[in-house]
């Protein structure tokens, strides 16, 4: 196949371009007025225009089963009402998109709808970088940090989560696509959602990165023997030194993310985290949320019951699993995770049946099983902009090859 050594930009069709404005208002604002518009505006495009061609999945039917059980939850009593119909909205909202997203990918193919969010995250990057710069840092969102007397960027607050996530997130759908061809101008886009993802400061969002230039490379060079199967190790393991090194010794991404990283190594290998105050409050919100869980087991207590109920409003409990079990008992966690089992089961048989390579979906399998440690330490249930990875899995195990694989 012969390899691009130029960047090229092709020309976008409607749906592309609905596709590609919807990634950039979730970008740069997911639960304001522009990013609900834009959202809007892909799903009713994708509608619209393919309402004789709509796919289903099993996997929307697990969604739906989750709304119903809110639904029940509402009747059999919860304390705060309000905080119900919300998390019945978002989670309403969320299958809608997902399934919307979904159709663009049976659509366009997970190659281009790889590129194309991708490009997306990378304009609503800049756009923040843009719009933050200069005298209007807060410590809510962006903020900057002082270095030998300049002010230097640092992405933080709680903007920092979604950009790290939807960088990476992008990072791992976009990476078959440079093993494949290795594309230029995929490469560039890598490393800028890197540079931007490295800017946030959040360490545990490096598990996935870490899996799919090590495990991903191995995987795809060991479908060619074991020679390239050799050489994909040394070329993961050397990229991750590249980037251990850029952040351990230049002083600028020490600040923002090394120094944190020594922390948190020194809490798994030493068991010494007394100066890390991040695991400090997440270790006092799990033994805190534990505690709330078992005031009722099985049923829950409601949406956002954790912050609302047991934290004052305040923070969630930073693990998904324990955020899921105060809200919705184990009965509404283990309906959110049998969609979870269903995709693995799914690439799995998919894999068995040849629709794709095997090193493809071992890929995807792994990167998930990634998604499910991260979720310890992180809420991803009510936040669309971090479960798309798992509606690309979902295409991933339900279709037949496309542009995306089926040339590996």
């Amino acid at each position: 196949m012969k390899t691009s050594t130029t960047i090229q930009i092709k020309k976008l069709n409607p749906i592309e371009w609905a596709f590609l404005l919807m990634v950039i208002g979730m970008g740069i604002a997911p639960n304001t007025v522009i990013g609900y518009i834009l959202c809007t505006y892909f799903i009713a495009y994708i509608f619209l225009t393919r309402k004789n061609k709509l796919k289903i999945s099993f996997y929307f039917v697990i969604e739906l089963m989750l709304i119903i059980y809110l639904i029940f939850q509402f009747f059999i009593g919860v304390r705060y009402e309000q905080a119900q119909f919300t998390g019945i909205r978002t989670l309403l909202i969320s299958f809608i998109f997902n399934f919307a997203l979904y159709q663009f990918l049976v659509c366009q193919g997970i190659s281009r709808a790889s590129d194309l969010y991708a490009t997306g995250n990378i304009i609503s990057d800049f756009i923040l970088l843009l719009f933050y710069f200069g005298t209007i840092f807060h410590s809510g969102g962006l903020s900057a940090i002082e270095l030998k007397g300049f002010s230097v960027l640092k992405i933080g607050g709680v903007a920092s989560v979604n950009i790290g996530w939807i960088n990476v997130i992008s990072i791992v759908l976009l990476w078959p696509n440079y093993l494949k061809s290795k594309d230029k101008n995929t490469l560039i886009k890598i490393g800028i959602l890197l540079t931007f993802a490295i800017l946030t400061g959040r360490r545990k969002i490096f598990l996935l990165l870490f899996v799919s230039l090590i495990i991903g490379t191995y995987l795809f060079y060991s479908s060619k023997g074991i020679k390239q199967a050799f050489k994909g190790i040394i070329m993961g393991i050397i990229g991750v030194c590249i980037i251990w090194f850029m952040i351990m010794k230049i002083p600028v991404l020490y600040e923002f993310l090394g120094r944190r990283l020594q922390n948190a190594f020194m809490v798994i290998f030493e068991n010494d985290n007394g100066m890390d105050s991040s695991i400090n409050m997440r270790n006092q919100l799990t033994v805190k949320a534990i505690n709330a869980w078992k005031n009722n087991i099985v049923f829950g207590q409601g949406y956002n019951a954790f912050s609302k109920i047991y934290n004052n409003g305040g923070y969630y409990s930073h693990n998904n699993y324990l955020e899921l079990l105060v809200s919705f008992g184990v009965l509404g966690t283990g309906i959110y995770y049998m969609k979870y089992i269903y995709l693995l089961i799914k690439i799995w048989i998919s894999q068995l049946q040849k629709k794709m390579p095997q090193w493809y979906s071992i890929y995807y399998i792994a990167n998930m099983i990634a998604f499910c440690v991260l979720e310890m330490y992180q809420i991803t249930y009510m936040y669309r902009s971090l479960t798309v990875f798992l509606i690309f899995c979902l295409y991933v195990a339900s279709n037949k090859n496309d542009g995306g694989y089926s040339e590996f």
